[in-house]
């Protein structure tokens, strides 16, 4: 959370950036997204059996979704396939909920979008507690 707030006053402050909507905002949903973000990484860690390896299922699981998601390019100019996997993908709701702010709506329009990701959340925390627990092997994990 200090990352977060430490980067929206140096986008806000240095960079002369405005978002279009309330920084307050702006950081509870950037919190609650990084709720999806640890809960993902505890999910990795859970399935993996080294650092080395929880690092490549990272990258080979956050790059292809953030492509996806839209987060380096427009959704419209994918084929539409891919702008419904979209659907499925924590970094969509994200940013549908920053474009619905920014266009006005208010807090009760990004509500079932806020649920999303909360439910993302819980459901990654859940497996990842699930597998925590029913892990048996001992060994150091390096």
């Amino acid at each position: 959370m200090i990352q977060i707030a430490a980067t929206l006053f140096v986008l806000t402050r240095f960079f002369h950036i405005e978002p279009g909507i309330p920084l307050w905002q702006m950081f509870l949903i950037l919190s609650l997204f990084a709720l999806v973000a640890v809960s993902l990484s505890q999910v990795i860690v859970a399935f993996s059996d080294s650092t080395m390896m929880a690092n490549g299922i990272q990258t080979m699981v956050i790059m292809p979704t953030s492509l996806l998601a839209g987060c380096v390019f427009p959704l419209s100019v994918m084929p539409e396939a891919i702008q419904r996997i979209a659907d499925f993908l924590p970094q969509y709701w994200l940013l549908d909920t920053f474009g619905k702010l920014q266009q006005g709506s208010g807090l009760s329009d990004i509500m079932l979008n806020v649920a999303i990701l909360l439910a993302f959340a819980l459901a990654l925390s859940l497996v990842a507690t699930y597998k925590f627990a029913r892990n048996r092997d001992t060994q150091s994990y390096s």
